[in-house]
């Protein structure tokens, strides 16, 4: 009897070490596709903000603006691939232009609204 009651505990043991493993195994691959998630997503906004700054100079040197000169969503609507509906951070629960980018006059850089410090154009 007790032979079983061994056989038993060690099979719990078993058990339970086996969830232990398959738990830290899922935690491992959930932490590596949330890494590459938020890469992947900094890489699509510091791509649109790079969009956004050659609309920029686009209309600052087709208008002949200088730095300091402000630029709305509006004039940069013809210079951006599908407009300004299109741009938007990836991160931007609202996903819309207004409230994903800042655009700046001309001479500075656009800015993410969702993620100043970590997505910027270099």
């Amino acid at each position: 009897m007790s032979g079983k009651q061994k056989m038993t505990t060690g099979a719990a043991l078993l058990v339970g070490v086996g969830i232990a493993i398959a738990a830290a195994v899922g935690l491992w691959v959930y932490q590596g596709f949330h890494r590459s998630r938020v890469a992947s997503r900094t890489s699509a906004c510091i791509g649109n903000l790079r969009q956004i700054d050659g609309a920029k100079e686009q209309v600052a040197m087709e208008h002949k603006l200088s730095d300091g000169a402000v630029v709305t969503a509006r004039d940069l609507d013809p210079y951006l691939k599908g407009g300004t509906t299109a741009v938007k951070c990836p991160g931007d629960s609202a996903k819309t232009f207004a409230t994903s980018y800042s655009i700046g006059a001309i001479g500075t850089r656009p800015l993410c609204l969702n993620a100043p410090g970590s997505h910027v154009v270099n």
